[in-house]
Parts: structure tokens; C-alpha cells; sequence
């Protein structure tokens, strides 16, 4: 009958530094509790935030796309900010865009409400008195 071999004779030794380290369970749960917290109180402050963006469009006219445009700018350095607003101006010639954007038709209801406060009713006629009867 076959020896058994014993296990632990097959086993090397190894040295720490060519063993993995890890994180300790402890630490590992602390961080990802940290990391919950933190993404909840962040869902909660994006949530809070959209609801004002979303009471800016809604009452004071705010454009959503041209604001997230802007948030964007705001957060660069001046040089960068400075580079980014010329490329982007470049770009904006040379592809079109900046024509085709002035070349939308725009109603200009500021212009409209003035010229109606310089009306009066001197332009307004009545309907033609009705012609006699005839019998």
C-alpha cells in the first residue's frame, strides 16, 4: 500500500514581503459605512439642489442647459477658463454654429409691449352703420 505523503512537509515557506497584504475587516467595514453616509447625505444635497435649479426654470427663467454650461466655467481657473472661452469661440466659427445661432428667429416681446403702450384707440374703427331698409 501507497504512503500517505504528509501535507504539511509539501508546503514552502514563504517570506512576508511576497505575501498579499490586506485591508482589516474592521477598517474595510468602518470605510464602506463612511462611503454610505457620504453618498447618502450627497443624493440628499444633489437632491435639494435640484429642486432649486428645478424652481429657477420653473419661476425665474432660468435655461437648465445653458446653467450646467456655465457651473462647468465657473468651477476652471482663470487660464484655463481663458483657453476653454477661446477654443470654444473658435469652434463656435468655424463650425457653423455661431451663425446658425443668430440666424434663429426670436419673438422680442419686450419690443411688442412697447409699442402697444404708444397706441391708442384713435386707430380702431367701429363696424359700418347698417344700410336703411328697404322696402
Amino acid at each position: 500500500m501507497a504512503k500517505k505523503k504528509d501535507a504539511s512537509a509539501e508546503t514552502e515557506a514563504v517570506k512576508a514581503s511576497e505575501v498579499e497584504q490586506q485591508i482589516t475587516p474592521k477598517k474595510l467595514k468602518a470605510l464602506l459605512k463612511s462611503s454610505n453616509e457620504a453618498f447618502k447625505n450627497t443624493r440628499e444635497i444633489s437632491g435639494e439642489l435640484g429642486q432649486k435649479i428645478a424652481e429657477a426654470v420653473e419661476k425665474d427663467h432660468l435655461h437648465r442647459k445653458a446653467f450646467a454650461i456655465l457651473k462647468g466655467f465657473d468651477r476652471m481657473t482663470p487660464e484655463k477658463l481663458s483657453d476653454v472661452w477661446d477654443t470654444l469661440n473658435y469652434y463656435m466659427d468655424v463650425s457653423g454654429l455661431a451663425e446658425r445661432a443668430k440666424s434663429a428667429l426670436k419673438m422680442n416681446f419686450e419690443a411688442a409691449d412697447d409699442e402697444d403702450e404708444g397706441e391708442t384707440d384713435t386707430n380702431v374703427t367701429g363696424f359700418p352703420a347698417p344700410a336703411t331698409a328697404r322696402h
